[in-house]
């Protein structure tokens, strides 16, 4: 679902402003599992919940905590939709959470579930094996082979008054007989 067109107007207000200053509830949505640790690490005290939308039974985690200093002074919140991230959800401790429930986590859990992710996408089964040491040493040769080859062709084509220092691209100075020379 997109932002309707005066939720992205604020919030393009809101990041060409000089300064910011919120007083009252904020609530961030984030993308990962490891935005939400961050706002668990900053905030001071954070209550961590886990929960499902009664209705939909969509999965959500959410750390929040009350905020006292500029800029913003509320109750603040980030949440994390757990339907794009079902690894991170499964290896949270929650058992099995029915809708509408919600379930007190710690920010340990979060950084434990975060721990427990793979790393390999979900869509290969094995990370892709490295390259021998062989095959770079060929590759590596080749490329040096080519450039080697390009730079004698560059020289080649520069006539003797115009050394790639001495060319006004360069920034060089000619005297006059060497722009004589090239007239």
């Amino acid at each position: 679902m997109y932002p309707s067109t005066k939720a992205r107007e604020f919030a393009v207000l809101l990041r060409i402003s000089r300064e910011l200053d919120v007083c009252g509830d904020l609530t961030a949505t984030v993308d990962n599992p490891s935005e939400l640790i961050a706002w668990a690490e900053v905030l001071d005290g954070p209550a961590v919940l886990a929960w499902r939308a009664q209705d939909s039974g969509c999965r959500f985690v959410q750390v929040a905590a009350d905020h006292r200093r500029a800029p913003v002074r509320g109750h603040v919140s980030a949440v994390l939709s757990c339907e794009q991230h079902p690894a991170f959800w499964d290896a949270l401790p929650l058992g099995d959470l029915e809708a509408g429930s919600t379930r007190v986590l710690s920010v340990r859990d979060l950084a434990e579930a975060w721990m427990a992710m793979p790393i390999a996408p979900p869509d290969t089964d094995t990370p892709p094996e490295p390259p021998s040491p062989t095959e770079t040493t060929a590759e590596t040769a080749e490329t040096t082979a080519e450039a080697t080859t390009q730079t004698t062709t560059e020289t080649r084509t520069q006539t003797p008054a115009q050394t790639p220092a001495q060319t006004p691209a360069a920034g060089g100075i000619q005297t006059s007989t060497q722009m004589q020379r090239r007239h």
